[in-house]
């Protein structure tokens, strides 16, 4: 039987890899704002209709309202991550295009010298 201790790593290294995963592969992390924009928006709802039983209870309304402005935040700091992301991509795609450019053009300038060293002799 494992111990507690190793259980609890496990899932931490679970969530860990599941987290990277999300943040490195593009359409889930977009398919995760998505689902958080859209719960943040049936939270809004709901908190709207619920507003006069939050009101009454002064923890559950900074509970529920500090839980809605996690979800947002969350989302924000998705969105800010995946902005980055997409530029440093295009960066990247760039430079490789750049390099490969550069080096048909000194494939074509070394065919020419060899052409005219060629002629010379």
């Amino acid at each position: 039987m494992a111990s507690s201790g190793n259980g609890s790593s496990s899932w931490i290294q679970l969530a860990l890899r599941v987290g990277i995963f999300s943040l490195r592969y593009r359409p889930w992390r977009r398919k995760l704002m998505f689902y958080l924009t859209l719960g943040a928006m049936g939270q809004l709802a709901l908190g709207m209709i619920l507003l006069e039983g939050l009101a009454e209870s002064i923890p559950l309304f900074v509970c529920y309202w500090g839980f809605c402005g996690m979800v947002v935040c969350t989302m924000l700091l998705l969105a800010v991550y995946d902005m980055l992301a997409v530029r440093q991509e295009q960066r990247m795609e760039l430079q490789k295009l750049r390099e490969r450019m550069f080096v048909d053009q000194r494939e074509t300038l070394a065919h020419a010298d060899d052409s005219e060293d060629a002629g010379k002799t």
